[in-house]
């Protein structure tokens, strides 16, 4: 910009015969800049151009011959004088702040000077609006501030070198972190380079990345080395270095962030050490050790295992650790592996092959190794030689094989116990689901047969597994009114597949219907257990005959046991035409564990079984068998005279409620929310809670009476019982109806309060649901 000068204007020159005096007017008339003219004394505009008018928002008639202070453009006179005073101090542009019409306050640069109109002294300037330039100023000085704020306050290092020439490696800023971290004052350390405090056998490493940035061939490197602090001692740090450049792309230092890694540098070192002393103990140790990957390959044994196995160590690394089992069905195979990738420690005993070719029996345990995602890696097992103590121990007498055999099956009733709340609560949604589904659909819709099929699988998947748990946990059973015959119609399809293509199974069934009253699981397993029992006595193949009729056992038993009373009864036999026992043996046949199949090859429960359920029942069974003319197990079970329903799950009085008030506890969301369906389509009214402190809260705000509170046994944050406990002490005479779906030892842990009057059983049909409910409010009704 021109310096301000002073110069003077007189009227002769407004007829000045020169062009670029004639023209000028006009030229700043329209030009983009804004140019005004004002005089010193008051601060009239004399003069402005429709640029400069535009800019403060007016017209340029509004403001001609106008003060500025009048106008607006400027606070007071003392505004008049700061701008006097800026023109005449100032050589170059000025700042110059104006109000324009909507009282924004806007930042002109302008090239202003002061020059005399006919006598009068005036500023005359031309101007461009430096809002945004202001705004960009204040944008980069503050993203500067927050930039510097940043680098002195990280937790880390953080340091500016120099790149090249003599000073190389000399720090330009340093922050506080690095400071604390090397023990050097920010002054100590401006006068210094980090070639100065890198450990001498670091150095190297960490010039070779510095040359290679340099060079250009990366923009950054990263390294871990040691710091030698202003005290001596010895840090060890990783470094980040990235490149600076400037706006022309010139490199112009290094940004370095420093991270104190000494804790982990000195675990490192702990862990190898660690490592080393353990491979010790690993390469000492009497019993073998034996490394496997995901793939059951051998990747370490130590010198025990070898020897065990009567062979050098590399000759075992890399080879499948099936390999030196007896056959590929012991427990290290195909078994052992599954559950180790479940994630299973488990110990079992395994026959190896040595390299000689004879054979040693081996404990084994078994622990899977799991990867930093959690997913297997494979297993380290520990293999102790007991040949010896095995064959000691095959030399304890009976009683010892059976109670190993009991520890297996209560490992069962475990796992039964643990999987059935949960399984048992889909399979009432899938019932009850299905059910809905079957209401909403015509009668002559082709669906509702594919419907009563999910029906009939869920219910047979249900009692599947309610049969498990009275087996593994001895629950009582639940007693129905059935046909055999039915029973053995339903399950023929199931036995043709179970007992294979060489075996003909053949059905006598009674024309009149034989019911009795049994568990229709256990009865299914009886029948299954015989059917598959005279399969296995053929293994070359045969015939297996299932017959039914129903008899009167009077004062003559004839072929009926003698343990049986009077009365009328339902015959089941189950006979086949296979190998046949003596009748020694065939004493034994219903004693637990007994069995006449190769080691390995059955349990010596199903007969067992089959005559606790009949014995359960009030029957009784007996064997008849003979080498060489097959076997024959016959079952005789008290006849009923009841009848089975017609519609099993039928709603029964789902339309008798008065429309009584029931709270629903149940942390299964899908659970709850089919609860609340079954008892609203049978007229009730449904608060639910997913939880025992929910319920508080909804019993403690419920506007309306809550007739009846039906509550899973087992819930979060309490149990069932306690929630029933709880609302009672708040002097609410509720009556209390519990579901569940674990065994019965569990509910025991659990025990039902006095105000429960009873258990409901998962899964429950909507029939079943509605009737215990009724009941249960039955129950609690004055006489």
């Amino acid at each position: 910009m021109a310096a301000t000068q002073r110069s003077t204007v007189t009227a002769s020159d407004a007829t000045d015969s020169r062009p670029l005096t004639r023209v000028l007017p006009s030229v700043l008339r329209s030009m983009p800049l804004g140019v005004f003219v004002l005089t010193l004394a008051d601060g009239r505009l004399l003069d402005l151009n429709e640029a400069q008018a535009r800019m403060l928002g007016y017209g340029r008639d509004e403001l001609v011959g106008r003060s500025v202070v009048e106008a607006g453009l400027l606070a007071d006179r003392g505004g008049l004088e700061q701008l006097a005073e800026a023109v005449r101090g100032s050589s170059e542009a000025i700042d110059v702040t104006l109000r324009t019409r909507d009282g924004e306050e806007r930042v002109f640069e302008a090239a202003a000077t002061i020059v005399d109109l006919d006598g009068q002294p005036c500023i005359a300037a031309t101007t461009r609006d430096a809002s945004a330039r202001r705004a960009a100023e204040r944008t980069l000085r503050e993203a500067e501030e927050r930039f510097q704020l940043a680098f002195v306050e990280a937790p880390i290092g953080m340091a500016l070198t120099c790149l090249e020439g003599a000073d190389s490696g000399r720090f330009l800023q340093v922050n506080r972190a690095l400071c604390e971290l090397t023990g050097y004052s920010e002054r100590e350390l401006l006068a210094r380079r980090f070639q100065d405090i890198t450990h001498p056998d670091d150095l190297p490493d960490s010039l070779v990345g510095l040359e290679r940035m340099c060079r250009g061939e990366v923009s950054s490197y990263e390294t871990d080395e040691r710091y030698v602090r202003r005290d001596g001692q010895t840090v060890w740090v990783h470094v980040h270095v990235t490149l600076l450049h400037d706006a022309d792309g010139k490199p112009l230092g290094c940004l370095a962030q420093v991270l104190d890694i000494t804790e982990r540098k000195l675990a490192e070192q702990a862990l190898r050490a660690s490592e080393q002393r353990y491979r010790g103990i690993v390469e000492s140790a009497t019993d073998g050790v034996w490394m496997l990957d995901e793939l059951d390959r051998t990747i370490f044994v130590n010198r025990a295992m070898a020897d065990m196995l009567g062979y050098e160590v590399r000759e075992l690394l890399g080879r499948l650790a099936v390999e030196f089992m007896r056959d590929q069905t012991e427990p290290i195979g195909r078994h052992a592996l599954r559950r180790r990738r479940e994630g299973q420690t488990h110990r079992y005993e395994a026959r190896l092959r040595r390299k000689d070719g004879r054979e040693l029996w081996a404990e084994m345990s078994a622990t899977p190794l799991l990867d930093e995602r959690d997913h297997y890696s494979g297993a380290v097992c520990m293999v102790a030689d007991m040949t010896e103590r095995r064959q000691a121990r095959l030399e304890r007498d009976q009683l010892e094989a059976r109670l190993a055999q009991s520890q297996r099956l209560e490992t069962v009733g475990q796992l039964a116990g643990g999987i059935a709340h949960d399984f048992n609560n889909l399979l009432a949604v899938i019932l009850n689901y299905a059910y809905f589904v079957r209401q909403q659909l015509a009668e002559d819709s082709s669906v509702r047969a594919d419907v009563d099929e999910i029906r009939r699988a869920a219910e047979r998947a249900s009692e599947l597994t309610h049969q498990l748990l009275v087996f593994s946990r001895r629950e009582a059973v639940r007693l129905e009114v059935l046909d055999v015959n039915e029973v053995v119609r339903d399950m023929e399809r199931l036995m043709r597949r179970t007992i294979g293509e060489n075996v003909v199974l053949l059905t006598e069934l009674d024309e009149d219907p034989c019911m009795v009253k049994a568990d229709a699981a256990q009865l299914e397993q009886v029948v299954l257990n015989l059917v598959v029992n005279s399969r296995d006595a053929m293994p070359g193949g045969g015939t297996v005959t299932i017959a039914t009729r129903r008899v009167e056992l009077t004062g003559d038993r004839g072929q009926a046991p003698p343990s049986l009373a009077p009365g009328s009864y339902v015959f089941l036999s189950v006979r086949d035409d296979g190998e046949g026992m003596e009748p020694d043996v065939a004493a034994h046949a219903f004693e637990p564990f007994f069995t006449t199949k190769p080691k390995g090859a059955g349990t010596g429960l199903g007969l067992a079984t089959v005559y606790g359920t009949v014995t359960q029942c009030g029957g009784e069974a007996d064997i008849r068998s003979a080498p060489g003319e097959g076997s024959e197990v016959r079952v005789w079970l008290p006849e009923t005279l009841e009848r089975t329903r017609a519609v099993r799950d039928a709603p029964e009085g789902a339309n008798g409620s008065a429309g009584e008030t029931v709270l629903v506890v149940e942390d299964e969301d899908a659970v709850r929310q089919l609860t609340c369906r079954i008892l609203e389509s049978g007229g009730f009214r449904c608060l639910s809670a997913s939880g025992g402190e929910e319920a508080l809260r909804l019993h403690g705000e419920a506007e309306t009476h809550i007739d009846l509170l039906l509550t899973d046994v087992v819930i979060p944050g309490m149990s069932g019982r306690e929630l029933a406990e709880r609302i009672a002490a708040e002097g609410s005479r509720v009556p209390v109806l519990f579901m569940s779906g674990y065994t019965d030892d569990v509910v025991d842990r659990h025990a039902l309060p006095p105000g429960a009057t009873a258990l409901v059983h998962k899964p429950f049909t909507a029939a079943s649901l509605l009737r215990s409910v009724h009941q249960a409010l039955e129950d609690r009704r004055p006489a």
